[in-house]
């Protein structure tokens, strides 16, 4: 998997083949479309995840470890879930896989992938400490969180010198665009937080109704009904299907539970109620977790029962998983029998 010319796992890869794993051969990758639908992998994604898990058992002889980082874990998740119902069962599923090991797994989705539909691309992506309508919050920070730099030195230091109203003019027709694409893409509401089965029903939304109004918690169940109030029907549709096929609840295989903490990642959002959502006048509330996704997501696989080990790694962000030692200690590890 390449990423803006980065190899995701190519130092696992490299670190597997020193172990005697060999590529192509019990090193074997699984692509798929993350832009689908579970709906949409179950006609083609899974069914081929079945068929390379099925020869790679039969080849080598022995049941396949499967692990990812960031979406591939639910991914992961939800194939199990088919596998168990729809194909082969839980029988062929305690003989094929031998052990799960999601990486920084967003099993609950994001609030940050949330903070894009409801708020857009630019609301999403706005760094805390730069300028911007939204207004971050971090009661749990120490220190707290820098000043937001002014405007103007915002300016000087991005811009430098280029055309600061086109950029501006471009950005703004480039994050309208982001936003309305990724809107259309189911695995954008299957990335935001659903309802978890190991914990209540909690609200990663607060809508402001006024300076003397008490505040409106959405909770993650009402998040279809949001979105109809604002007249996004198929936006509505789409999280209600994704709220469906949820991925907390026990996958029913031993896990090794990997992921990171305490760094500064979105939480909750706060708008004004209205007829649009729109970051004028929005808060976001910084709180623990990769800085991609929430501690409570990230934590799902630690309330399983099938859950073996958990591996918490302090400071590392969501993206530099896969290039920490100690992830690949635990992936070797369990793939050569010793955990």
């Amino acid at each position: 998997l390449t990423v803006f010319g980065y190899e995701v796992y190519g130092n696992l890869t490299q670190r597997l083949e020193s172990e005697g794993f060999a590529r192509d051969v019990d090193i074997l990758p699984m692509g798929y479309d993350w832009r689908l639908s579970v709906a949409d992998w179950e006609q083609e994604a899974f069914p081929r995840f079945f068929r390379t898990i099925s020869d790679a058992v039969s080849k080598n002889g022995q049941p396949v470890v499967l692990t990812g980082v960031s979406m591939a874990a639910p991914f992961t998740h939800a194939f199990l879930k088919w596998a168990n119902a729809k194909r082969g069962g839980k029988s062929w599923v305690q003989k094929n896989v031998h052990a799960f090991v999601p990486v920084g797994g967003p099993f609950n989705g994001a609030v940050n992938a949330l903070s894009a539909l409801v708020g857009g691309m630019a609301f999403a992506y706005t760094p805390p400490g730069q300028p911007g309508a939204a207004k971050f919050t971090c009661p749990l920070c120490d220190p707290p969180m820098a000043e937001q730099v002014s405007e103007e030195q915002f300016v000087m230091k991005v811009v430098d010198g280029f055309g600061a109203v086109l950029k501006e003019l471009l950005m703004d027709w480039l994050l309208t665009d982001f936003t309305r694409l990724a809107r259309e893409f189911p695995s954008s509401y299957w990335m935001s937080p659903g309802v978890d089965d190991s914990i209540p029903d909690r609200s990663y939304v607060t809508l402001q109704h006024g300076p003397w109004a008490q505040p409106e918690e959405i909770k993650a169940s009402g998040l279809p009904s949001l979105f109809r109030r604002l007249l996004m029907h198929d936006e509505a549709e789409r999280m209600k299907y994704a709220l469906s096929v949820g991925t907390t609840e026990d996958p029913g295989v031993p896990t090794h539970c990997i992921y990171s903490h305490n760094v500064r990642t979105y939480s909750h959002l706060t708008f004004p109620a209205g007829g649009v959502l729109a970051k004028i006048g929005a808060s976001v509330e910084i709180g623990d977790g990769d800085g991609t996704v929430h501690s409570d997501s990230l934590s799902v696989c630690e309330r399983w029962k099938s859950t073996v080990k958990v591996y918490k790694l302090p400071g590392v962000p969501h993206e530099g998983m896969m290039s920490v030692g100690q992830v690949h200690d635990v992936i070797v590890g369990v793939a050569k029998g010793d955990g």
